[in-house]
């Protein structure tokens, strides 16, 4: 056990491992944003968000729909 932190503690060695763990972690990040296909729906739902009218960002936010009926309702 002691040699793998030798092997570790050595900046050619550690420059590696680094370089490996930040791969894996990149390769997992591409993997999560691009697998599941209700994500992938939002995601093209909110590339068209600057070109959309206020009525129609209203309707992609509900909790925000819930906020306004009920302030309506205290009206």
């Amino acid at each position: 056990m002691l040699d793998f932190l030798y092997w570790f503690t050595d900046h050619g060695n550690s420059k590696i491992a680094a370089v490996v763990i930040f791969f894996l972690v990149f390769v997992g990040i591409i993997f999560y944003v691009f697998t599941n296909k209700d994500r992938k729906a939002r995601y093209d739902a909110y590339r068209s968000i600057p070109l959309m009218d206020e009525e129609d960002l209203s309707s992609l936010n509900p909790a925000r729909n819930d906020q306004s009926k009920i302030s309506d309702d205290r009206s």
